[in-house]
């Protein structure tokens, strides 16, 4: 999908065709792209099935994304702008039904433009990918968690992206929560048993003037329920 208004898909830039709700990518559908966006208020691209495989979602704009609430410890799970996959990190997070859901995933080349304002959306989620999952060369101005990957399986890449003040200092929750700031890189519940063995690297990013979250001051955060 996507072209400009004007059906160029060249790599000249004009105007994108805007996108103020939902891409939903169902379950078991495989070799799709979308490309040339602007997405905007509700814009998102949704997957929460399982058996996709070569997604890549190249080359947008994400701008003026709607604020969204949560509750008062944790965005809910559904509100990043590119989300892939219900996070497993309770005590489901080593069960069959967490693991290979998304494979060969490609998010790059995107422009993510968030404000300096409380309850940014966060920007990407990957839960449950496998093959290879790369997220490289996008940009990242605000926002709330820059890039989440939960339940990873074979490789993860996430290369050449610059993060700017993600997470600076702003709250999420209610309007009047407590919780302050965002990881700009979120790595969770994964190579936590032999039965799903991950590599990942992190290479080659900058990171301008992020925070981290509450007293955890972490870029990026790293959790594997103590495994």
């Amino acid at each position: 999908f996507g072209t400009d208004k004007q059906g160029n898909s060249s790599k000249t830039r004009l105007e994108e065709t805007t996108v103020t709700g939902r891409i939903t990518i169902n379950g078991g559908v495989s070799n799709v792209t979308i490309a040339g966006f602007y997405f905007t208020g509700a814009g998102q691209v949704y997957a929460n099935g399982r058996d996709n495989n070569n997604i890549q979602v190249l080359n947008n704009v994400i701008e003026n994304i709607n604020a969204q609430p949560g509750n008062t410890t944790e965005r809910e799970d559904n509100w990043a702008v590119f989300y892939f996959g219900k996070a497993y990190r309770g005590s489901d997070y080593a069960s069959d039904a967490a693991y290979n859901r998304y494979r060969d995933i490609t998010i790059a080349h995107n422009d993510f433009r968030g404000r300096d304002i409380d309850n940014e959306a966060d920007w990407i989620q990957v839960a449950g990918s496998c093959g290879n999952l790369h997220i490289h060369d996008n940009h990242f101005l605000y926002g709330g968690d820059g890039v989440n990957v939960f339940n990873a399986k074979d490789k993860v890449n996430i290369l050449h992206n610059r993060f700017d003040k993600v997470g600076n200092g702003k709250k999420y929750g209610s309007p009047t929560g407590s919780t302050i700031g965002s990881f700009a890189v979120r790595l969770f519940t994964m190579g936590v048993d032999q039965a799903y063995p991950v590599d990942v690297y992190v290479r080659h990013n900058y990171f301008g003037g992020c925070q981290g979250q509450s007293s955890k001051y972490a870029i990026i955060r790293v959790w594997n329920h103590d495994n």
